[in-house]
């Protein structure tokens, strides 16, 4: 009974009628409360206008959910996964709504809160793409402007800048920064972000249908996963080790096709016969491919291969990862007329 009041209450909302929503979400709480009912109707409610109404749901609903992940099991990622993405929803909606009524405070507050969440996450690629972690920065950083912390909004700022592909979000965080006159402070904190050498290792593991291992990264700022294949390769008759930064959902991506669904005897090729599938799935999006998109795919492909061949004992030795390297680099641009950069002896 109370999953009709629910989804009487999702048609309401999307039909506009927020009274009868608040309604119907409030009867399928009296019978059973859950979080997805306390959000929604706090969705509702900020429609109307009642944003203290709403606060007061998007907390139970969040109350809720960080209960039931006490009682997930470590090994459920997916449900895991699921439910700190609800929380960290909550949390900035609450954020949202203190910022609008002026308690600055508890907005940085709780939208810290939902930045470590979304540190919490294993799986990125469960993330909705309406899901901003720029807006999650930038949010932050506006309120801790009108707390006078400048110098933790520049911090803030300069990482939703640096998180973002987008020019109109860039364009947003100048036009903040013009408006707050602090810009020496924030390219002050841009400027560390793109030179600091903090990292920290991250691991990530990998499951197929019959075989588990592991993919040790290198993380740092801002927000970016730094991967070293540990391949030295000759570029412009210089030594140099093949290195990329990209923001993590995408790495996530990436390997969610090139890591093989079997491993058997044959697992080299197995690993090698993936990057095809992503190399066709990035050109019939963009309809081209550069010399740095390959040279990235070929890349996580060996990663892939290294991390297997280190599990089963079967490492692939250096000189072999370079011959790898050239020959799927060879093949692929003259599959796709790309020019080579990379010079090899």
């Amino acid at each position: 009974m109370s999953d009709i009041y629910f989804n009487n209450g999702i048609n309401s909302i999307k039909h506009g009628d927020f009274e009868r929503a608040i309604n119907d979400f409030s009867e399928s709480i009296r019978i059973k409360k859950t979080s997805a009912a306390f959000s929604n109707r706090a969705y509702a409610y900020c429609e109307l206008g009642k944003n203290d109404l709403a606060k007061k749901d998007y907390t139970e609903s969040m109350s809720i959910v960080l209960d039931e992940l006490k009682t997930i099991n470590k090994t459920e990622i997916v449900r895991l996964d699921l439910g700190i993405i609800s929380a960290i929803d909550s949390a900035v909606n609450i954020s949202g709504i203190d910022f609008e009524n002026g308690n600055f405070e508890e907005s940085e507050k709780m939208m810290t809160t939902a930045i470590e969440y979304y540190e919490d996450i294993n799986n990125k690629t469960l993330v909705p793409k309406t899901f901003s972690l720029f807006q999650m920065y930038s949010n932050r950083g506006m309120a801790r402007l009108h707390l006078k912390k400048l110098a933790d909004a520049a911090d803030d700022m300069a990482m939703a800048y640096l998180i973002t592909n987008s020019e109109n979000e860039k364009r947003e965080i100048i036009s903040a920064i013009s408006i707050f006159g602090f810009d020496k402070e924030f390219q002050k904190s841009l400027l560390y972000f793109r030179t600091t050498s903090q990292t920290k290792s991250r691991i990530k593991k990998y499951v197929t249908s019959d075989f588990s291992f592991e993919i040790e990264l290198i993380e740092r700022f801002p927000r970016r996963l730094f991967f070293d294949v540990d391949l030295t390769i000759p570029k412009s008759s210089k030594i140099s080790k093949l290195q990329f930064h990209l923001p993590e959902i995408d790495f996530d991506y990436d390997m969610s096709i090139l890591v093989p669904d079997y491993i058997g005897e044959e697992w080299v090729q197995s690993c090698l016969s993936r990057l095809p599938i992503r190399l066709n799935i990035h050109f019939q999006k963009y309809g081209r491919l550069l010399p740095p998109d390959l040279e990235l795919y070929i890349a996580e492909t060996i990663l892939v291969m290294k991390s297997i061949g280190n599990k089963l004992n079967q490492p692939i030795e250096e000189e072999r990862r370079k011959s790898i390297f050239k020959f799927l680099l060879t093949e692929a641009s003259e599959t796709y007329n790309i020019p080579l950069e990379l010079k090899f002896e």
